[in-house]
């Protein structure tokens, strides 16, 4: 891949657009792929700086066999705008050929005592980029949201004492990004983790926008999280476990069942609820099961509006 964008980058796979050559790693007759970064520096406005990078839509990671990335965002996050372990966005691609794995685990940057200035996702699905397993091939994704900084108030302007809105995620899927299998398992796990000067959202995992799908044609899909917020870093806006927001889907076909289990995190001004279902989102199946399993978290919510008899909620169902 072509480094640079702007960003430091542990590894970058990018193209620039439909008329640049196919730009990836490649891995035939059985092979596997294995790819552990590490981001190195802070990033420019603008710019990320992302443990493992693949971005464009000639960008490809593809292996007839196992494909492992393991991705670190930046430790001190002091100056850097954002920062995901593993981000694939834009188009671009990461498939098993035929019945291989897909295991992909990420650390969003920053720390409670150095965090980002505005999001730290662990793994970032985005912009109609999709993660792809064939025949009888498994995915398995495991994010653990990064720390970022930032001050939450009720109009969500920016911001106090020059503090910009941050959020954080464990697994972020959104702008059309998919996350597929055929009869395979797919297993999503989302991790919450402190979160700096009141951010405004920690969501364990978020699947957003018409597009943006979690599905497998006949295997069992199982979605865990947990929301951010702890006692030493509490959110300042909502931390949800489970959130599917805006026409987003999570389906199965056959035989194929489907699990959502959340856990709310802590928050100091928004509401905390294990599994959110929202605004026209779907989860679906066939012939399986369907079972959403919630923990409320610990909200001290003081809103008088809406949000407040939601505050703490196992699962949830709606829309505006």
């Amino acid at each position: 891949g072509n480094a640079g964008q702007g960003g430091n980058n542990g590894i970058t796979v990018y193209s620039a657009g439909t008329g640049d050559p196919v730009t990836g790693v490649f891995a035939t007759g059985g092979g596997t792929i294995s790819m552990t970064g590490t981001a190195n520096g802070p990033s420019n406005y603008g710019n990320g700086s992302h443990g493992i990078f693949v971005s464009g839509d000639r960008s490809q990671v593809q292996s007839t066999a196992a494909i492992t990335l393991t991705g670190y965002g930046i430790a001190n996050g002091v100056g850097s705008q954002n920062s995901d372990g593993v981000a694939v966005l834009s188009g671009a691609s990461i498939v098993t050929t035929a019945n291989g794995a897909i295991q992909i685990t990420g650390t969003g940057g920053g720390t409670l005592a150095n965090p980002l200035d505005q999001s730290g996702y662990g793994v970032f699905v985005d912009s109609n980029a999709v993660v792809e397993a064939a025949g009888a091939g498994s995915v398995s994704i495991t994010g653990t949201m990064g720390v970022a900084n930032g001050i939450f108030d009720l109009n969500f302007t920016r911001f106090t004492n020059g503090a910009i809105r941050a959020d954080s995620t464990g697994v972020r899927v959104t702008g059309g990004g998919q996350i597929v299998t055929n009869s395979g398992p797919l297993t999503i796990v989302g991790n919450g983790n402190a979160v700096g000067n009141e951010a405004f959202s920690a969501y364990g995992v978020f699947i957003a926008n018409s597009g943006s799908a979690v599905r497998s044609t006949t295997g069992n899909i199982s979605i865990t999280g947990t929301g951010g917020g702890t006692e030493e870093g509490r959110a300042g806006g909502d931390t949800f476990g489970v959130f599917l927001f805006d026409h987003a889907t999570v389906s199965t076909g056959g035989a194929g069942t489907v699990q959502l289990t959340g856990t709310g995190g802590l928050t100091s001004g928004g509401v905390s609820i294990g599994v959110e279902v929202f605004n026209n989102s779907a989860v679906s199946a066939v012939d399986g099961s369907i079972t959403l399993n919630g923990t409320g978290g610990q909200s001290s919510n003081t809103f008088a509006g809406w949000d407040k008899p939601y505050a703490n909620h196992g699962v949830e169902l709606g829309s505006d």
